[in-house]
């Protein structure tokens, strides 16, 4: 597990080096629970977010909600509804698109560094010189 990323995949037993994959809902906050020696590990345990308040749930909504695209003030609309029933401030949601925003923007430069051209490459001339100035035909 990266210690840099937000949010860790899976957890690793600090006891039997188990490696747990699926979260469980213990109480209200999800624990990577280890099936072998019965230890819970919280779900932000060596993320960049160890040290949040924030729950599952809402970390789950602002995720989507930036996924689809949603400013920061309809974000904190939807989550202040009746139907999320969030309480979340937007100062906490624009710390937490910026963050969201830094890994997208890595992942695509990433990405882009990663694409080579294959085969054979064709350039056309007149892009790379100036066209003649002379009037003589």
């Amino acid at each position: 597990m990266h210690r840099n990323s937000l949010l860790p995949n899976f957890q690793i037993c600090s006891q039997c080096f188990y490696s747990i994959w699926n979260p469980t809902l213990i109480e209200g906050i999800y624990y990577y629970e280890c099936s072998r020696c019965n230890k819970s590990i919280k779900w932000t345990h060596g993320s960049s977010i160890e040290r949040s308040r924030i729950t599952y749930t809402i970390f789950e909504k602002l995720v989507l909600t930036y996924i689809n695209r949603n400013c920061v003030h309809d974000a904190y609309t939807f989550l202040s509804s009746n139907y999320a029933n969030d309480s979340i401030s937007k100062k906490t949601i624009q710390n937490y698109y910026s963050r969201f925003y830094e890994i997208s923007l890595k992942y695509y430069k990433d990405a882009a560094d990663q694409i080579l051209l294959e085969g054979e490459v064709e350039v056309d001339e007149t892009f790379l010189f100036r066209p003649k100035k002379s009037h003589a035909m």
